[in-house]
């Protein structure tokens, strides 16, 4: 047990350590692996889709960090099973 409690600390720290940035529509964001979001850059703030656009900026962002870690968990032999 304290083995697998260990490997999901080391998980996490791996997790915060991915960082992604995604644009579209002129939005940048930046996350990382615990879906903290790090950074915003905005180029159009008079954007009228602004909202719109901000929403499916930060879910492509959270999808790609999604993936990411998945890709990075089965390197690593498929979790904690």
């Amino acid at each position: 047990m304290l083995d697998k409690l260990k490997k999901l600390h080391k998980m996490k720290k791996q997790m915060e350590n991915i960082e992604v940035e995604e644009e579209l529509n002129g939005i940048k964001i930046k996350m990382n692996g615990s879906m903290k979001v790090l950074g915003v850059k905005i180029k159009n703030k008079d954007d009228k889709n602004l909202e719109k656009n901000l929403r499916k900026a930060f879910n492509k962002t959270s999808k790609k960090v999604q993936s990411q870690m998945a890709r990075d968990m089965m390197g690593q032999g498929g979790g904690l099973l």
